[in-house]
């Protein structure tokens, strides 16, 4: 039983986001969909432990950019929960 998250978005939607916008920051994708930063890091984290993202670690002051791994790397592997 999970707890009082609903999420508003689906995992599809923010990879659909990344392909469109490759090397977007998680603040941008917080904001374009409304959740707290913190929010959006803990669902990248999940999608790059699933093997959908991978993270291009910025230096100094320049921010974490996210990529998807392959053009549709959704559609040959299933979502769970």
């Amino acid at each position: 039983m999970g707890g009082r998250y609903k999420s508003t978005f689906t995992e599809q939607e923010v990879l659909n986001v990344i392909k469109q916008n490759p090397g977007i920051t998680a603040t941008r994708l917080a904001i374009r969909f409304s959740v707290s930063r913190q929010a959006m890091h803990h669902r990248l984290n999940k999608l790059i432990r699933k093997g959908f993202l991978k993270i291009d670690n910025g230096a100094g002051r320049r921010p974490n950019g996210y990529y998807t791994l392959d053009p549709t790397p959704w559609r040959r592997k299933r979502f769970h929960g």
